[in-house]
């Protein structure tokens, strides 16, 4: 054990971890970690267990566990059609309402689906207007506003979300030094183009960004600096208003199909309005998986919404009303937990007031039971019976791992391993949120000795060294 430590102590320490100006004057990064057998409950190794750290994106794991206990792992969202008035020939005359339940994985393919029931039916165009209906949960512009703008995995949140609320931004430029830039939203089938989305050339002389937000449109649109970008090149861009741009996918989709619609407006659909076509997500069960293994932000967020949604009997208003619904369920869920310093900003883990102690995550992980079986990404295997599954946390300067160790004809181990260098994080935060999306300098390679760490530890413990 001492030995271990030693070891561990040394890896932290070293040089390689101070990778910034600031953090080579500042104190080596803090770890703490916590061990717990499943058959006992003892806990078998422990530092720093009940300090709090940022968790990052292992706060999927407790979303997971609630949503799951909540919802059931076989609840399946629903995006439905609905209209008013009837048919008439091979128009529809009334109004038509695409109604979103928040399915995560809802995608522009399945919006053409919808469009060609419709169209089976001799259906090819809608003489009323066109309403999308986003009112199933809150709508937000984005997860964690201390985020830079334009990365990718900070989109809007709304029930209406599609393509996982992601755009395309391509370019190249001619011999003349003209750009061509396109913007698509992605789909397996039908990627389209999105010209409601604005794109135009920042005319300001020296650009803080390559892309940001164009406040000077009504809709949602994007400044881009051709001096900051290569002769070719591709980024993904998050979508603001999600609802919107579900309802023009869809529009999009159906003129593809042969259906025609007008222009779309933001509305509720009447409750007497009947359901004429519907597409449904896969199982909760599944959708949990794929959020664990991709660690996809705002599919944690639609996830833990639906739950939150279901607690209260209607949509909380802000991601913080519905994570302190969840956390207020894991306390009583689970009170012989000692959850001083928990702290859930959103479901996600996206943002950098997150906070949770290791002894924490790895209660969390045993007290889940089967829930989480086989929805952790494996980390190492170790024969059929054997291996490492958890969930991986990575922020700046923070990076954090939970999961269990299973051991052939043995308890399961329970774990959480977390490192945060905490001045390297203050510099981070204090950064505005109009800036260059990539990585601050050393951070990747702090995030790679940190990893390694926590690797080298956690394969310890499967070797039953602790």
């Amino acid at each position: 054990m001492l030995r271990l430590r030693l070891l561990l102590a040394a890896l932290i320490l070293s040089p390689a971890l101070a990778l910034t100006p600031t953090a080579a004057r500042a104190a080596p990064p803090t770890m703490g970690y916590a061990l717990i057998d499943g058959g006992t409950g003892k806990l078998l190794a422990q530092q720093n267990a009940d300090t709090a750290f940022i968790p990052a994106s292992v706060a999927k794991l407790p979303t997971a566990i609630v949503a799951l206990a909540t919802l059931g792992p076989d609840f399946r969202f629903a995006t439905r059609l609905a209209a008013t008035g009837a048919r008439s020939g091979p128009s529809w005359t009334g109004d038509l309402y695409l109604v979103g339940g928040g399915d995560p994985l809802l995608s522009a393919d399945q919006l053409r689906q919808l469009a060609e029931t419709l169209v089976s039916q001799g259906v090819t165009r809608v003489n009323g207007r066109f309403f999308y209906d986003e009112g199933a949960l809150p709508r937000l512009p984005r997860i964690d506003a201390s985020q830079p703008e334009s990365v990718p995995y900070n989109p809007g949140i709304s029930a209406l979300s599609v393509n996982f609320n992601r755009l395309i931004a391509a370019w190249t430029r001619a011999k003349d030094g003209s750009l061509r830039l396109d913007v698509t939203s992605p789909a397996a089938v039908n990627t389209l183009p999105t010209p409601w989305i604005g794109m135009r050339a920042n005319s300001a002389p020296q650009a803080p960004a390559p892309m940001q937000r164009d406040s000077s449109l009504a809709g949602e649109g994007w400044l881009y600096a051709p001096g900051l970008l290569e002769p070719k090149g591709m980024v993904n861009l998050p979508v603001a208003d999600a609802g919107r741009n579900a309802a023009e996918l869809f529009r999009a989709v159906a003129a593809k199909a042969g259906l025609t619609v007008a222009e779309p407006r933001a509305g509720r659909v009447p409750p007497t309005a009947p359901v004429i076509a519907g597409v449904e997500s896969p199982p909760l069960a599944e959708i949990v998986r794929l959020a664990l293994r991709y660690s996809n932000n705002m599919t944690a967020e639609l996830v833990g919404l639906a739950a939150s949604t279901r607690m209260a009997g209607a949509p909380p208003a802000s991601l913080a009303q519905s994570a302190a619904l969840h956390v207020d369920w894991l306390k009583h869920a689970a009170p012989q937990v000692d959850w001083r310093g928990f702290a859930l900003p959103n479901h996600s883990g996206l943002t950098p007031q997150g906070r949770a102690t290791p002894r924490q995550l790895a209660e969390l992980v045993r007290l889940s039971g089967s829930d989480l079986q086989g929805l952790m990404k494996v980390m190492a295997a170790d024969g059929e019976n054997g291996g490492i599954e958890g969930k991986t946390g990575t922020m700046y300067f923070a990076v954090s791992l939970a999961g269990q160790i299973r051991r052939p004809d043995q308890a399961p181990l329970y774990f959480a391993v977390m490192l945060v260098d905490w001045p390297a994080r203050a510099a981070q935060e204090a950064l505005p949120m109009v800036r260059p999306a990539g990585p601050p300098p050393g951070a990747a390679a702090w995030r790679d000795r940190a990893r390694k760490t926590i690797k080298e530890l956690t394969q310890n413990w499967q070797q039953g060294k602790w």
